[in-house]
């Protein structure tokens, strides 16, 4: 069974965007077998996208069966809101690893006439994520070397790390201007340097 559970915030300066995960998630049949011994794998439904989580939360079993669901997942580089049928919401929908996007294996999926028919296997659900927090923003700090895969960054210890650091920042800079101005004002009212 898969309840959502909203995540705590890391305290860390940055972290995989799989931290605010609302559910379990899992990339191929293999690894969600490997999680739920015991369990049957619902079978592969090649018009839908791949799905690599489910929600069996009360509120979803629960639902009417024309009703839609809204999920908040990561798309691009924000937020957005998507809405499953509680029926698709209930259900992992994995691909075997061997046939999986960029596994550099066609020839088993253009043999095995139920990956063929997939409209498009590349097409993944993202996993619902929980919303982010005031101080959390999507993407790496700037600054930092590119990483694989999404993240989140904290601007609270950014700041922070900003402040300790003894580097010149934009607030400096800005301080700096300040001063400058009113060091002006002062020259000129007072006839210096003209």
């Amino acid at each position: 069974m898969s309840l959502p559970v909203t995540p705590a915030q890391p305290n860390v300066l940055f972290y995989p965007l799989s931290e605010l995960y609302l559910f379990p998630e899992f990339t191929n049949a293999e690894q969600w077998q490997a999680a739920n011994p015991g369990q049957t794998l619902p079978p592969f439904v090649p018009t839908n996208p791949q799905k690599g989580w489910a929600d069996t939360s009360p509120s979803t079993l629960a639902a009417d069966s024309d009703s839609q669901i809204p999920y908040l997942v990561m798309g691009g580089s924000k937020p957005k809101t998507i809405y499953l049928s509680p029926a698709v919401a209930q259900v992992v929908n994995l691909l075997p690893a061997a046939a999986c996007p960029n596994t550099g294996n066609d020839t088993f999926r253009s043999a095995n006439p139920l990956l063929a028919a997939a409209a498009d296997a590349n097409v993944v659900t993202p996993c619902p994520i929980r919303p982010l927090l005031p101080n959390e923003q999507p993407g790496l700090p700037p600054g930092t070397m590119p990483l694989t895969g999404a993240f989140v960054y904290r601007t609270d210890l950014l700041a922070q790390q900003q402040a300790a650091s003894g580097e010149f920042l934009p607030s400096d800079r800005t301080t700096l201007n300040g001063l400058a101005a009113a060091v002006q004002a002062i020259a000129a009212k007072l006839n210096i340097g003209s």
